[in-house]
């Protein structure tokens, strides 16, 4: 039988038993499956505990060509927690629950998945436009209106309490300076084009945010030392060229602050802040907080 210890509140189970369980759980609801939750990729399992990954991602049951902005498998993966959602079809509306595992000491998220048709939305609500209000209300909440991307209040509400391994914090060279001399909206279509090249450069695990201004947050789970000061060195040495590229007259480029820890992102954020300060004293720089925090 599976089992939860007070200290892991999730459920533990063999693969056997992940097994039994996901052929009774298809009896009731439309779609349960096994997620790897930093692939994306849907798992096959079969009784003898050999996991094959499928040749699609979970975000392909909903015609989507990248993560849902709204990725409950990747939150509750990170949280190892239960998290709930409604994705919006059409005129169908669907409940997703997104529960972390262990199977056999390894990670994973079970997702389960029941239509509820929007005829029975309406009719039971009397509201035809519900599912709309409720898809566009979630994307206004943790979108940044300017580049797309998370907002700040993305980051208080659902990455704050994270424990990941490493987070970093960005901050563009001389912003003020092409504000004021190529005025407010090249500003802003440079701070779009940044954000794309950040959301482009990191995985569909990784949470890249605007903070602020133009400063921007980002966050790594799975990641080595080597493998994320590299990361980062490419993403400074990209926004760097996207400056030259656009604004030849002016120095642009972004300085990055980062720290590895073992602790909430909130308690990871003093650090990287700082390490940041440390960057910009000397722009166009990539500084690391050599402690790791705990």
């Amino acid at each position: 039988m599976s089992s939860q210890h007070p200290d892991h509140p999730y459920p533990v189970l063999t693969h056997e038993e992940l097994c039994e369980l996901i052929q009774k759980l298809s009896l009731i609801f439309d779609v349960v499956r096994v997620v790897d939750a930093v692939s994306l990729f849907v798992v096959d399992m079969d009784r003898n505990g050999h996991c094959r990954m499928q040749s699609h991602h979970c975000h392909e049951i909903w015609h989507k060509n990248k993560r849902c902005e709204n990725c409950i498998s990747l939150l509750s993966y990170l949280k190892k927690t239960r998290l709930t959602k409604f994705e919006f079809i059409g005129e169908d509306v669907y409940h997703v629950t997104s529960q972390y595992i262990l199977a056999d000491q390894k990670p994973f998220t079970l997702e389960i998945v029941q239509k509820i048709t929007g005829d029975v939305l309406r009719n039971s609500l009397n509201s035809p436009s519900l599912h709309q209000q409720l898809e566009s209300y979630s994307a206004l909440l943790y979108s940044d209106s300017l580049t797309g991307i998370h907002n700040r209040r993305y980051y208080d509400d659902q990455v704050a309490d994270l424990r990941l391994d490493a987070i970093a914090m960005l901050d563009l060279d001389n912003f003020k300076k092409l504000n004021d001399t190529h005025g407010h909206i090249q500003g802003d279509s440079f701070l779009e084009d940044a954000a794309q090249e950040l959301k482009a450069m990191v995985r569909s695990s990784d949470i890249v945010l605007r903070y602020g201004g133009d400063e921007f947050f980002l966050a790594f789970q799975n990641i080595s030392r080597e493998n994320l000061m590299e990361k980062l060195e490419k993403i400074r040495l990209r926004l760097h060229e996207l400056g030259q590229r656009r604004f030849p007259d002016l120095e642009l480029s972004a300085s990055i602050g980062a720290v590895m820890g073992s602790a909430p992102v909130s308690k990871l954020l003093p650090y990287a802040d700082s390490a940041l300060y440390q960057a910009k004293s000397r722009k166009n720089h990539l500084f690391f907080h050599e402690d790791f925090i705990r």
